[in-house]
């Protein structure tokens, strides 16, 4: 359940409590997400592959 504040009328909603093992798998999965996208990223804009190669990685 995601957070929130409006900071234009100061209104406060409050998330849900986790566990200390939810946090750290969430974490986990956050930072995992960041560095595939940093490698897509850096196959996209590699201009030393062709198209095709590129495909080829995004694939595998």
């Amino acid at each position: 359940m995601p957070c929130s504040v409006n900071s234009s009328h100061q209104n406060f909603s409050f998330c849900k409590q986790i566990s200390k093992l939810e946090y750290q798998q969430e974490s986990s999965n956050k930072q995992q997400s960041r560095h595939l996208t940093t490698l897509l990223e850096s196959i996209i804009s590699d201009q030393n592959l062709s198209e095709n190669e590129k495909v080829v990685k995004l694939r595998d």
